[in-house]
């Protein structure tokens, strides 16, 4: 085994301390930085998407215009996620997979409520609940995490 001289370790301590530096430097630049106002619309979205899932054992037609305001506001955190740029790619798939009409979360239970034109079981809307309230949390994680970044 080939034994590093003093001057070889200086190169290489020299050499390990750059690509530290550079990985540093291309982490701070490819997450966007924590935004207190994507937190609170996550939770508050959060919270009256599930509080609007409760009434869905009632026909959708009753709360057509709860429905819509959810949609909107849902499109609304989307699109501010999105012109955050590239760094905010994981948090815009989250919100992306939430919203999705053809997937299993809130907006593929919002399209099957209004597809039925009636309400939901409670044990459908309970257990989808627990999903799309989870889905939440992973958007609210992913934000908590980008305000612990201290570089």
């Amino acid at each position: 085994m080939k034994r590093l001289s003093d001057g070889n370790w200086d190169s290489a301590k020299t050499t390990l301390i750059a690509v530290m530096a550079f990985t540093v430097a291309a982490a701070c630049t490819t997450m966007a930085p924590y935004d207190p106002v994507s937190y609170q619309t996550a939770a508050a979205l959060k919270a009256d998407s599930l509080h609007l899932m409760t009434t869905a054992t009632e026909p959708p037609t009753i709360h057509t215009t709860s429905i819509r305001d959810i949609r909107t506001r849902l499109g609304r955190a989307l699109d501010y996620e999105r012109g955050k740029g590239d760094g905010n790619s994981e948090t815009v798939r989250q919100w992306e997979l939430l919203i999705d009409p053809a997937r299993s979360l809130l907006g593929g239970f919002l399209a099957k409520w209004e597809r039925e034109e009636q309400g939901l079981s409670l044990v459908f809307v309970q257990e989808t609940s627990k999903n799309v309230g989870g889905a939440f949390d992973e958007i609210i994680r992913l934000e908590r995490r980008k305000a612990r970044r201290v570089w």
